[in-house]
């Protein structure tokens, strides 16, 4: 087959702003949490802001995900001016989460100025680069998570300066916010990665942007705050291997799982990587699985339904005033029958019972769904030895039910950390690490590195005088019929992953040869193109002896901040095996650097004790003279 090769990589432009703050933000379906980490505590502080839900008459932590655009409004090409009009032309989280709700009351008040843009981070994820759009308003949904970021990040500055003194804060960093981890699904795509490392620099992110899975950001907390307990219990972990964490999140729109196993310290992963390279660095994350469809929101809408059903309630999913409060409704029922067998939902003047063994019923389905999430996630035959309960929706008894069935060696389920916080705390821990000003050692029991969430590799066509091409973030249907994908990454492996490959040139005096990097999605049988690399090859001179297959070795990066680095060796190349056999080099002359250096310090070791020999020698001849 034919294909076309240069060196060059996939990536969004990162740096590193030594003087500003890192933060780490958890953007969810239904609510948003912002964390940073202190230096005088010890582990990361979930802030208080001023768009949260109020908590006694003080600022809250939990921020609702709702955006609520003022009528009419024109977007200009500018999109950092107009996310720095915020006051006039925008109302994010409570102010407009309170404001919805309430227009959702009085059906018949549709004197609003402002449209609420729905499901944000759902529709963001289905369509990155599409927009939301209606009589009155239209916005790309990249813009609209843009602005929620920067209102983010505006109240953290807020915050930080106002008890920077007053409680002590020691941040990474001085003066504003402009460094950022993400917490996302562990089903998105690069293409929905980069897509909200795009928003976070439109939101003001002018310095490092990177993402991490949420489920491994919230088991990084957990490694945080209970690493230390392992510890104690390090004579168990030694006796099976290490301790296995399965960490289960259930927000309100997705669903991740991560498996991590907490190393002893005499097993610990030497493979090269900058966390592993830490003497520190114990937690390795095997797996991640997700679903971005399922949370409890879903919940809420399969009890809606059932009601709906059961009580032949006049009632439309067309009129999204209608629905709002009876979901508000459906999801204060399933809240209260955490705690009560029965409870009666009040709607339009009408009263409704619904009792805990219907709820069961109604999300069976969903709980169904849940359970083969997690049957990918335990793929291998590895024990699970602690499961950590992160999210909301993870407080349902059905649901912690199934997981004890699915766990039934296991006492109890783990709820050491907040459900809530875990995963923004878990980015903040990431961007403390990232940022270098934290020492290891305030991280010990935390540091671990995310892994690749699907496959990456090359497409091919199955005619070989045919050259795939694409742009970047390019969706391509998979055709068995004419496509070939080859694995250079597998999924699941630890970052940075790296992989190659030979492969068989057409023609052996082509110019050239065209690589197609690709993620692939086996769930949804797509790939995403992630960019195409155009590499040139040395022509072969007519006296040289020309192989009867020319063969060509493609090789593929990706870094732990989501680079990707394609790659090209030719053996009849003489650069390309110079450049390889200097590397070689380099690699040897550092052993035998090392081990020049190990012999000195024997040595003077050696010449030390001798010296001291003989002067404690000479010293007591003295003595016995003088006596």
């Amino acid at each position: 087959m034919t294909i076309n090769i240069p060196t060059a990589k996939l990536t969004t432009s990162f740096q590193h702003d030594d003087d500003s703050i890192w933060i780490g933000i958890d953007f969810g379906t239904t609510h948003c949490s912002v964390a940073v980490y202190d230096a005088t505590r010890g582990g990361p502080k979930w802030m208080r802001l001023a768009s949260a839900i109020p908590e006694r008459r003080k600022q809250g932590r939990i921020v609702p995900t709702q955006l609520g655009v003022r009528k009419n409004v024109t977007k200009s090409e500018d999109t950092e001016r107009f996310c720095d009009d915020l006051k006039e032309k925008c109302i994010i989280g409570y102010p407009a989460w309170k404001r919805l709700h309430e227009a959702g009351n009085n059906r018949h008040d549709n004197s609003s100025d402002y449209c609420f843009i729905p499901n944000l981070k759902r529709n963001f994820a289905q369509d990155p680069q599409g927009a939301y759009s209606d009589d009155y308003c239209t916005l790309k949904w990249i813009d609209a998570v843009a602005l929620v970021l920067q209102r983010l990040r505006l109240e953290a500055d807020d915050y930080i300066r106002l008890h920077a003194s007053k409680k002590h804060l020691q941040t990474p960093g001085n003066g504003s916010c402009r460094n950022v981890v993400l917490g996302v699904p562990a089903r998105y795509t690069s293409l929905q990665r980069h897509g909200m490392m795009e928003a976070a620099k439109r939101a003001g992110f002018t310095g490092h942007v990177s993402t991490v899975t949420e489920s491994t950001a919230a088991a990084m907390a957990y490694g945080l705050f209970v690493g230390k307990r392992a510890v104690k219990t390090q004579d168990l972990a030694e006796e099976r291997g290490g301790t296995r964490i399965l960490v289960f999140d259930m927000g309100g729109g997705t669903t991740d799982i991560t498996v991590a196993l907490l190393h002893p310290p005499h097993r610990r992963d030497t493979r090269e990587s900058t966390y592993r390279d830490d003497p520190s660095s114990r937690f390795q994350v095997e797996t991640t699985r997700g679903d971005g469809q399922l949370g409890g929101d879903d919940m809420d809408e399969a009890i809606l339904r059932y009601l709906v059903q059961r009580d032949q309630t006049e009632f439309t999913d067309e009129d999204p005033i209608q629905k709002r409060p009876f979901l508000r409704a459906c999801q204060q029922a399933k809240e209260a029958l955490t705690g009560n067998e029965s409870t009666t939902i009040q709607w339009q003047g009408s009263s409704m019972s619904l009792t805990r063994a219907e709820l069961d019923s109604c999300i069976a389905p969903l709980l169904h769904r849940a359970r083969s999430v997690l049957d990918q996630a335990l793929s291998s035959d590895a024990p699970i030895h602690e499961v950590v309960l992160i999210g909301g929706a993870t407080r349902v008894p059905a649901l912690r039910r199934m997981l004890r069935d699915a766990f039934p060696h296991i006492d109890e389920l783990s709820t050491a950390v907040h459900p809530v916080s875990a995963v923004a705390q878990g980015c903040a821990i990431q961007a403390a690490w990232l940022s270098r000003k934290i020492p290891p050692h305030a991280l010990e029991s935390a540091l671990m590195l995310d892994t690749t969430p699907y496959p990456l590799g090359v497409l091919q066509s199955m005619n070989a005088d045919i050259v795939l091409r694409g742009s970047p973030q390019q969706i391509i249907a998979f055709d068995p019929n004419q496509h070939v994908f080859c694995e250079l990454i597998p999924r699941d492996s630890p970052l940075p992953a790296m992989g190659s490959m030979l492969f068989d040139v057409a023609k052996a005096q082509q110019a050239g040869v065209t690589v197609l990097a690709v993620e692939y999605v086996p769930e949804e049988e797509l790939f995403v193109v992630l960019n195409e690399f155009s590499f040139l090859l040395r022509r072969i001179k007519a006296d040289q002896t020309t192989p009867v297959q020319r063969q060509v070795e493609v090789g593929m990066k990706l870094t732990e901040h989501g680079e990707v680095i394609v790659s090209v060796f030719d053996s009849n190349d003489p650069d390309h095996v110079r450049a390889r056999g200097f590397d070689n080099a380099v690699e040897e002359s550092i052993t035998l650097e090392q081990w020049l250096l190990g012999m000195s310090c024997v040595i003077l070791f050696v010449l030390y004790v001798v010296v001291k020999l003989n002067f404690s020698s000479g010293g007591m001849d003295a003595i016995a003279e003088e006596l």
